[in-house]
C-alpha cells in the first residue's frame, strides 16, 4: 500500500511540474501549440495510469441513484435559468452551430474530460483508505484550471479581479470538489455526466440566458453544493451506519460563509442599489484608510442633485476610481459639477468632477475588509509585470 501511495504521489508531482511549465513556459512561448500539448499530456498520463493500475471495477449501490439525481438536478438548473432568461434576456454563444464545427470544437474538450476522469478515478480507487492523494489531485485540477483561465482574463481593476474570483475560482473549486466526491465515494459516471454538461453546453446550445455576474456566480457555487447535499442525503437514508451527516456546527459555519459570500458578490457586482469597493490609498485618512472597504449607493439610485458639500463620492478620473470628499458644488448650463479633495491631501483635486463621472455616494465603511481584494490586485499586477519582463 505504501508503494502504491508513493507512486500516486509521483504522478501528482508530474502534474504539478506540468502545471508550472504549462503556465509559465508553454502558454508564453508555445501558445499556438498549447491546446495540443495540454491534450497530449493528460491523455498520456491517463494511459500510463490505466496500464500501471488497470481500470478498477465501478460497482456501487448508490450509482444509479446518483446518476438520476445529477440528471434531474441539471434539468431543473436549465429550467430555472432559462425561465430567468425570459426576464433578463438571452445571449448567443460565439461558436458556430454547424455539425462540422460542433465536432471540431467539442472533440478536444471531450478528450480532456475523459482523460481527467480516468486519472481521477484510478487515483481515487487506489487510495481508498487514504484521502490525501485524491485531495491533492483535486487541488491540482483546481489550480491548473484557474491558472489557465487567468491567462485569458483581464485584470485592469479590482472589480474585475473580484469577478474572476467569484465567477471562475469559486465555481471551479465547487465543481472539482463535487467531481472528486462523486468519483471517490460513488462512481465516475455521475461525475462524468456533470463534466460533460458543464464543458460542452457552450458548443452545443444556440443561446444562453444573460443572468449577469451575480446570478451566474451564485448558480456556479450553489448547484454543486445542492447536488452534493441531495446525493449525500440519499446515502444517509439508505445506510444509517455511515456517518456522512455534517455536524450542526459545520453546517452553520458553511451557511454563514455562503451568506457572507452572497452578500459580497451582490455588492461587488452591483446587482442591487449598493456596491462595495476597496480603498487603495490613504488620501482619505483618517476617515478611511487603505484596506478599508466602502459601500456606496449607485448614483442612478441616489440622484446627482442630492449631492451636497461634505458628501464623499465615488467617481472615475482617467479610468481610475477615486473616493474623495465634495468641497464645492457648482452648476453650469450642462448641469452640476463638483470640486473634490482627499481629507489627507493638502490641496483640492486639480480637475472638475462632472455628473457623468460620478459613480455613487459613500454610505458605509467596513474597516480592513478591502485588504484581500488589494492583495489579489497586487499579486496579479506583479504577475503581469513579471510576464512583461
Amino acid at each position: 500500500m505504501k508503494t502504491i501511495k508513493k507512486s500516486l504521489y509521483l504522478f501528482e508531482l508530474v502534474i504539478l511540474i506540468f502545471t508550472i511549465l504549462y503556465y509559465f513556459v508553454v502558454l508564453k512561448s508555445f501558445s499556438e501549440f498549447s491546446n495540443i500539448i495540454n491534450i497530449v499530456f493528460w491523455v498520456i498520463l491517463s494511459l500510463i495510469l490505466v496500464i500501471k493500475y488497470r481500470f478498477p471495477k465501478d460497482k456501487n449501490h448508490y450509482k444509479a441513484s446518483a446518476i438520476r439525481t445529477v440528471i434531474i438536478g441539471l434539468l431543473v438548473y436549465l429550467i430555472v435559468i432559462y425561465s430567468i432568461g425570459i426576464f433578463t434576456g438571452f445571449q448567443h454563444f460565439v461558436y458556430s452551430r454547424s455539425f462540422v464545427n460542433i465536432i471540431k470544437n467539442t472533440t478536444p474538450v471531450l478528450i480532456l474530460i475523459l482523460s481527467r476522469t480516468v486519472i481521477r478515478y484510478v487515483i481515487s480507487k487506489n487510495s481508498v483508505n487514504d484521502l490525501k492523494p485524491i485531495i491533492i489531485l483535486t487541488i491540482q485540477f483546481i489550480l491548473f484550471d484557474i491558472l489557465l483561465a487567468a491567462n485569458y482574463y483581464s485584470f485592469h481593476n479590482v472589480e474585475q479581479i473580484f469577478n474572476f474570483i467569484c465567477l471562475i475560482c469559486l465555481s471551479y473549486i465547487s465543481r472539482e470538489m463535487l467531481y472528486s466526491y462523486l468519483t471517490y465515494n460513488i462512481s465516475y459516471v455521475p461525475s462524468l455526466i456533470l463534466q460533460l454538461a458543464f464543458g460542452l453546453y457552450a458548443y452545443i446550445l444556440p443561446f444562453f440566458p444573460d443572468l449577469g455576474n451575480y446570478v451566474t456566480s451564485i448558480f456556479g457555487i450553489f448547484l454543486p453544493y445542492f447536488l452534493y447535499r441531495s446525493i449525500e442525503k440519499t446515502q444517509r437514508k439508505d445506510n444509517k451506519k455511515k456517518k456522512l451527516v455534517v455536524q450542526t456546527t459545520s453546517r452553520l459555519v458553511f451557511l454563514i460563509i455562503l451568506f457572507i459570500l452572497s452578500v459580497n458578490v451582490a455588492l461587488v457586482s452591483g446587482t442591487f442599489s449598493h456596491k462595495i469597493i476597496a480603498i487603495a490609498s490613504d488620501s482619505m485618512y483618517p476617515t478611511y484608510k487603505r484596506g478599508d472597504a466602502v459601500i456606496f449607493k449607485k448614483i442612478e439610485k441616489y440622484g446627482i442633485d442630492k449631492i451636497e458639500e461634505g458628501d464623499i463620492i465615488i467617481f472615475i478620473q482617467k479610468d481610475i476610481i477615486i473616493t474623495h470628499r465634495v468641497i464645492k458644488v457648482k452648476k453650469n448650463n450642462s448641469g452640476s459639477y463638483f470640486k473634490t479633495k482627499g481629507d489627507n491631501n493638502t490641496y483640492e483635486d486639480d480637475f472638475n468632477v462632472y455628473s457623468k463621472d460620478v459613480v455613487g455616494i459613500v454610505k458605509y465603511v467596513v474597516p480592513v475588509a478591502g485588504y484581500p481584494t488589494l492583495w489579489m490586485g497586487d499579486m496579479f499586477k506583479a504577475l503581469g509585470e513579471n510576464n512583461e519582463k
